[in-house]
């Protein structure tokens, strides 16, 4: 498993990168119909990246979710990948300021395993 972390300052080109990512993907046969989805924390972002980029990113609406769509996503593809972008966004239900997090992963030469 691979495991990717963009970590930069605000408007530095984190979720471009994730669209950049995200164009990468190929059609499935099952859902959503593509191999890369990204969500994003609400509603409002889907519609703000909608209207942003609508024109240059094709089939939109099955690639880009909130993340409140996507929870209530059933037989999602074995290949499906997701992309979260502002996941600082996404996790501060937990009672507390969020500071940090810890991920198992990979990386792409194998170290660390």
């Amino acid at each position: 498993m691979s495991l990717f972390v963009i970590a930069r300052p605000r408007q530095s080109g984190k979720t471009t990168d994730v669209i950049e990512w995200l164009r990468g993907g190929e059609r499935t046969g099952g859902y959503p119909g593509w191999t890369r989805v990204m969500l994003v924390p609400t509603r409002q972002m889907v519609d703000l990246l909608r209207h942003q980029i609508w024109n240059t990113l094709e089939d939109f609406d099955h690639r880009v979710y909130s993340f409140e769509e996507w929870s209530h996503a059933h037989n999602v593809h074995a290949d499906t990948e997701v992309m979260v972008d502002n996941i600082e966004w996404v996790i501060p239900r937990i009672p507390g300021r969020l500071i940090g997090f810890t991920v198992t992963g990979h990386t792409e030469d194998g170290a660390g395993q």
